[in-house]
């Protein structure tokens, strides 16, 4: 394994959690739907697949990045496992739908990885997948959060500390997989 020097992994620090008190500062002073909009865009995976290009080597990052198209269709997964398994009310439904959506994630990440994904092939399974999934959640209410949650920074803290540790993890982990695998954990909803 390749010696990370610090600056990369403080560089990394910085970033990620930039990343997520941009978001919230959007979230605050322009609104929730555009910070949410913008949450969307895999601006995780763009610094996941960054690192492991700087980490490991661009081959293997360019190797990883086609899987990545396709580790998208994982995302929709652990979405799908979320809104399955967390239909309870409270606890059980907060770490139901944790461990459901988890658990979907894991077993078509598995799936995905055993194929060799081209540039046009991962593209049209996420399309693909984009298209079923759509069908599948549009049974999803469209609900309001009320006006009493107000902005809270320990929740952002919080969310800026699990975004930064799931791009260390993934980059960490990318120098023990193969590229199919590495690409596969850049799609992980890092910011979601």
């Amino acid at each position: 394994m390749i010696e990370v020097p610090l600056t990369w992994q403080l560089a990394k620090l910085g970033l990620s959690i930039s990343m997520v008190l941009g978001l919230g500062a959007i979230a605050v002073r322009a609104s929730p739907r555009i910070a949410g909009l913008l949450a969307g865009y895999p601006l995780g995976t763009a610094l996941a697949l960054f690192f492991i290009g700087l980490e490991i080597s661009p081959l293997f990052a360019t190797q990883s990045a086609v899987h990545t198209l396709a580790g998208f269709t994982a995302t929709m997964a652990l979405v799908a496992g979320y809104l399955v398994a967390g239909r309870q009310p409270g606890f059980k439904g907060i770490a139901g739908g944790l461990a459901g959506g988890f658990i979907a994630w894991l077993a078509v990440s598995t799936v995905l990885a055993q194929f060799n994904f081209t540039r046009l092939s991962g593209t049209l399974l996420t399309l693909c997948a984009i298209a079923v999934f759509s069908l599948l959640f549009r049974s999803i209410p469209d609900v309001k959060s009320p006006a009493s949650r107000a902005f809270s920074l320990s929740a952002l803290a919080a969310r800026a500390c699990l975004a930064t540790a799931i791009v260390f993890v993934i980059t960490w982990l990318a120098h023990w997989l193969p590229p199919a695998w590495a690409g596969t954990l850049a799609a992980f909803p890092v910011t979601m």
